[in-house]
C-alpha cells in the first residue's frame, strides 16, 4: 500500500482493507485496553465500528479459521484484534444500548491473564 510516496506494510489482509480506518482506535493489545477504549468512546463511534465489523464478520471468521493461529501474519493478527474489539463493543451496542454497563457505577473489569496474539 502506498501512502504519501512511501510503501507501507499492509495493515490488514487486502480483502479487508476497508476496515483499516479502525486500526488506530481498535487494534489494541489487550482486553483491558479495548475495554478502556469502549468506555472512552461516544456511542456513535461504537455503532459505526460495530456495523462495519458485523457486515464483514462471517468473512473475517472464515478467513481467520482457515489457518492456525501460529501462521497468522501481522495483518492477520491485527484483523483478529479487531474481532476481539468487536466482542467488547457488541455488548454495548446490542445489549446495553450505551457505552457503560447500566447501574454499575464505578465497577471495573480487569483481566489478569489472556492469550496475546
Amino acid at each position: 500500500m502506498r501512502r504519501g510516496g512511501v510503501v507501507k506494510a499492509q495493515s490488514l489482509p487486502e480483502q479487508f482493507s476497508e476496515l483499516e480506518r479502525f486500526i488506530s482506535d481498535w487494534d489494541l493489545p489487550s482486553f483491558d485496553a479495548r475495554y478502556r477504549k469502549r468506555l472512552s468512546s461516544e456511542f456513535g463511534e461504537l455503532q459505526t465500528f460495530h456495523d462495519a465489523m458485523m457486515a464483514r464478520g462471517p468473512d473475517i471468521l472464515a478467513y481467520l479459521d482457515s489457518m492456525a493461529i501460529e501462521q497468522f501474519s501481522d495483518a492477520d493478527r491485527s484483523l483478529a484484534r479487531l474481532m476481539y474489539a468487536l466482542a467488547i463493543v457488541a455488548q454495548a451496542v446490542e445489549v446495553f444500548h450505551q457505552v457503560v454497563v447500566p447501574d454499575t457505577e464505578a465497577t471495573n473489569l480487569t483481566v489478569i491473564s489472556e492469550y496475546q496474539i
